[in-house]
């Protein structure tokens, strides 16, 4: 089976509705090891800009191309895997919009899928990190007791755009990457590197391949049967736009028509 065309936009959506669990901030401080202060971003968009709309990644379009990469098919992009997990994102954080499309929708295997997209990223890109325990609504000075069970945020180096982060909780990368990650916080550092992971590939792949055999199928068959719903939907709300006059249900449509975009592609608005 041939994966999914790019869609050519996405949606754009107010920053506000991906604030992470317990931000107050948009920007926190955190030392270093020299006892600088550095400033990270704590919102996060679930957005694509204009500059980046051909890098976007629809839903099932992130399935398939984390087959490819497991098949080494084809070798990580930086935008391609950071738009497939925005994606995923945003589809796990919008539980009541998804609709009669996705209402069988297994958060479990998609989450999934983002945490090896994710761990894929961490080993394949320089980047900052910074680690929040459970409950802190601050990041935890670097250099002081490990959250075991806390939250990773990821900045990847070559991402344009300052204010782009990718969350995950400690528990959900592998063993390994999670004691690279310690030992560089245990020694008060805030960035890794590809390098850094030199080694741990084969465990990871192996991990990795173990668990997602058996959310393979389920995310096929909702990869299929999403997009099947989603231009049946489409087609209808585009023929619903045609005979339409109405200036204020003539926008609703198009906001429709876009959030199918936002997940599946394929719509011209």
């Amino acid at each position: 089976m041939q994966p999914p065309e790019e869609f050519d936009s996405f949606i754009s959506e107010d920053a506000s509705a991906h604030l992470p669990a317990g931000s107050i901030e948009p920007f926190q401080s955190i030392d270093n090891a020299q006892g600088e202060k550095i400033r990270f971003p704590r919102f996060f968009k679930a957005i694509h800009t204009l500059d980046r709309r051909r890098q976007s990644m629809s839903l099932d379009a992130a399935y398939y191309y984390l087959r490819h990469l497991e098949l080494k098919l084809q070798t990580p992009d930086l935008y391609k895997v950071c738009n497939s997990i925005k994606t995923i994102d945003a589809v796990l954080a919008d539980k009541q919009g998804r609709g009669d499309i996705m209402r069988n929708f297994t958060d479990t295997a998609w989450q999934k899928v983002k945490e090896r997209l994710f761990q894929i990223l961490l080993t394949n890109y320089c980047g900052r990190f910074i680690v929040y325990s459970v409950t802190a609504k601050s990041p935890i000075t670097p250099g002081m007791e490990w959250a075991e069970n806390g939250f990773i945020d990821f900045y990847p180096e070559k991402q344009t755009r300052p204010d782009e982060f990718y969350s995950l909780p400690l528990s959900s990368l592998t063993q390994a990457n999670r004691a690279i990650l310690k030992k560089a916080f245990l020694e008060a550092k805030l960035s890794v590197k590809p390098e850094d992971f030199a080694g741990t590939e084969a465990n990871n792949e192996r991990s990795a391949a173990s668990n997602l055999m058996r959310i393979y199928d389920i995310c096929e068959q909702e990869a299929e049967t999403g997009k099947l719903k989603a231009n049946s939907v489409k087609n209808g709300l585009e023929a619903e736009l045609r005979r339409c006059t109405d200036r204020q249900r003539r926008k609703e449509i198009r906001r429709h028509l876009l959030k199918l975009q936002s997940v599946w592609g394929g719509v011209t608005v």
